[in-house]
Formats: structure tokens, C-alpha cells, sequence
């Protein structure tokens, strides 16, 4: 899934969604690898998790 413009990410290797700094998010993965999300990137992740 595309979460933002410069990465695509397999959703089984999410782990948990943290908010980073005001209004951004990031997604940490089972590798420990934190991807930054865009707005529209976490509304798609949002939506396709079901929160």
C-alpha cells in the first residue's frame, strides 16, 4: 500500500502507528523501521485497518 509519496508498504509488517510531530504519523514495522505517512496516506490506512 502506498503510504506516502516515496514509499509503498506491506501492511503485515505494521506493527503499531505513532504520532510523530503535529498532525504526522509514522508506521513502525516488525523490523523496527519507521516509514513516515503522509495525510491522505494515514486517511488510506485508517480505512483499510477499519479505525
Amino acid at each position: 500500500m502506498r503510504i506516502h509519496r516515496s514509499y509503498l508498504m506491506n501492511l503485515q509488517e505494521l506493527t503499531r502507528i505513532e504520532p510523530a510531530e503535529k498532525d504526522s504519523h509514522l508506521a513502525l514495522l516488525r523490523s523496527g523501521t519507521r516509514i513516515p505517512l503522509s495525510q491522505s496516506g494515514y486517511a488510506k490506512l485508517k480505512e483499510v485497518l477499519g479505525i
